[in-house]
Formats: C-alpha cells, sequence, structure tokens
C-alpha cells in the first residue's frame, strides 16, 4: 500500500447505473465513500486507453460480456487495477429464472470464469457465494473479499416513520421469483383466515398464478419503482410482515438478507426462508410455508433485535470501512 497525495481515480462500469443492484453494490456505496475518502468517481461512454489510463482502479459491476472482458483486459495490459464485484451466484441460475437463458450461454459463463480469475480482487454479498467463486480464483490471487450489503445511510435516515402498522403483509420482487412465490401459495389459501382483517400487497412483478388465489379485496399490487422510492412506500404503508420466500437451491442460498434490512427500516416482522444466509437475528426462518399465521409470525420475530444489529453492523457508513480498506490495499 502507498500513501497517495491526489484523489484516487476509480472507473465505473455498472450496468444499469439507477437500480437496486447499483445502489447497493455500484454507485450507490462509491458515492458514499466519495463523501469520507479522497476518491474521485468516473463514469465513462468508451473504454478505450485514453480513459483507462487517467484511472487508477477499473470498478465493474457483475461483468460476464465480451465487452466486459476486453476492457478488463486492456485495463490490466495498462497496469490498472480490475475490482469487480457480483452479488448473485450467476455461475448457478436456475432454469426456472427469467435470466436462465442469459447466464446459461457457454460464452458468458466462460466469460465470467476468466473474468473472476483475473480480475485483481473480486468482492462479493456473502460468505456462500464467496465459496461458490473462490474455486475460479487462481493460486496467485487472493480469495473473494466479502462485503455485505448494506443500508444507505448517507442518503436516508435509519430510523423511519413512527406511525401505527398497518394491517398489511409485504412481498417485494420481480418475475425472477416467480418459482421462489409458488412455495408461498398454501399461505395465501389461508390468507383470510391466518391474517385475518390483513391485506397482502406485492411490490414489483408477482406472477399471475399467485395473484389468483386471493380474493380482490385481500390483495394489491403495486408496480415496480426506485429503490428510494420504495424506502418512502415502505414507511407509508408500515407493513405488519413482510415475507420473504425462496426456493432452496443454490442460487437462492448465495443470497444476502437485503429485504430484511429493507423491512426492519420500518420494524417489520420479517418471515424468510430457512436458509444460511437468511438467518439473521430477530428473523422468522421457516422451511415450509403451510401452516403461518399472523400471531405465531409476531411471537417468533424479534424486530427490536433485528434494528439494533442492523443498527451496529449493517449501515454503509459502517460496512464501507471494508472498501477502504480494498481500495488502500490495491494502490
Amino acid at each position: 500500500m502507498s500513501t497517495f497525495n491526489r484523489q484516487i481515480k476509480i472507473l465505473c462500469r455498472v450496468p444499469q447505473p439507477t437500480d437496486a443492484v447499483s445502489m447497493y453494490r455500484g454507485l450507490g456505496p462509491l458515492t458514499a465513500l466519495r463523501r469520507q475518502y479522497p476518491i474521485d468517481i468516473m463514469t465513462a461512454n468508451d473504454y478505450q486507453w485514453p480513459v483507462l489510463a487517467a484511472s487508477d482502479i477499473l470498478f465493474m459491476v457483475r461483468p460476464a460480456t465480451n465487452m466486459d472482458k476486453q476492457i478488463i483486459t486492456h485495463a490490466l495490459d495498462l497496469n490498472v487495477k480490475v475490482w469487480v464485484d457480483y452479488d448473485d451466484d450467476v455461475l448457478n441460475v436456475p432454469p426456472q429464472n427469467p435470466a436462465f437463458s442469459y447466464y446459461a450461454d457457454q460464452q458468458i459463463q466462460s466469460n465470467i470464469k476468466w473474468i473472476i480469475n483475473n480480475a485483481t480482487v473480486v468482492s462479493v454479498s456473502t460468505t456462500a457465494l464467496s465459496y461458490e467463486f473462490d474455486e475460479y480464483r487462481n493460486e496467485f490471487n487472493s480469495k473473494c473479499v466479502i462485503i455485505p450489503n448494506a443500508f444507505p445511510d448517507h442518503l436516508l435516515n435509519w430510523d423511519a416513520s413512527h406511525k401505527p402498522y398497518s394491517n398489511i403483509v409485504t412481498w417485494r420482487g420481480s418475475r425472477t421469483h416467480d418459482a421462489d412465490l409458488e412455495l408461498a401459495h398454501k399461505m395465501f389459501e389461508n390468507f383470510p383466515k391466518d391474517f385475518p382483517n390483513h391485506q397482502m400487497v406485492f411490490i414489483g412483478e408477482p406472477d399471475y398464478r399467485s395473484l389468483k388465489i386471493f380474493n380482490k379485496k385481500d390483495v394489491r399490487v403495486i408496480p415496480s419503482m426506485n429503490i428510494i422510492d420504495y424506502f418512502k412506500l415502505m414507511e407509508e404503508l408500515k407493513p405488519r410482515v413482510h415475507i420473504v420466500p425462496l426456493e432452496n437451491n443454490r442460487f437462492n442460498r448465495s443470497k444476502s438478507n437485503i429485504a430484511w434490512i429493507e423491512a426492519t427500516r420500518t420494524k417489520t416482522a420479517v418471515i424468510a426462508q430457512d436458509l444460511p444466509e437468511f438467518r439473521f437475528v430477530g428473523a422468522f426462518n421457516v422451511n415450509s410455508w403451510d401452516h403461518l399465521n399472523l400471531e405465531a409470525a409476531l411471537a417468533v420475530t424479534n424486530v427490536n433485535q433485528s434494528d439494533e444489529y442492523i443498527k451496529h453492523n449493517l449501515l454503509l457508513s459502517i460496512v464501507n470501512k471494508r472498501r477502504w480498506e480494498l481500495i488502500q490495499q490495491l494502490i
């Protein structure tokens, strides 16, 4: 590690700069770092040698394409340090996931493995994901660095609305979770009895098969929105319970607990699948969704424990210290 007397220039390549992945893994953490440390964050429309040569570090989120590989090759040729970040097990996307056809492509798989092997450093969101990717790191490179997802407290206050709870149960996700939602169909069938006087609110893109189980008065769908608006929506809704059903497969076992963090901000009880990365403090972990009810969920969960754990461990102002240490080691 050397001492710099100028700003460290980090060139970023993020697939979708304004989405939730960028908020948690890309421009969100880096713009927060910029407020604390001598860092200059740069983006570009082209990544030819003059742009790369002006950078100290090339940072990429979920690189997978031929172009990504070519950019990384050029950066390494120019002695620019390459830092890549993954928050999903993109090498093991299940067939029922809409992203399967993209990530299962032989060339994409080859690119990702090459990138993991050749990048100067690889950061991942969970321990389980590090085990999956360490297999592809060559013997001369360090193991993956685990940097957990964290709440962006540089943009929002952690302590949210203290308004009374609403009789609402929430779920958030996209069509990538169709098979996961199917696990909760029995719960949905019994919803009027087990969650009396409550409404099920789906935020995002729920599977139609899940929606048609409900009586119209018991269900509501709110379209996808940016992550900041989602946090504001949860403040407005103030749900009692948030559910996170997930199939027990290799891909989901590497997922992070971000849904728990998001819901805990409004002191919402979280029911989540009993997977290693989801056994978090104060949550209710289940193997079966068939016999759940509101009373049991509220009895087992402890939102105050969850709240305290996150405030002391998973705020971005805390977690970003790991990123700064990583950057110093690269330089």
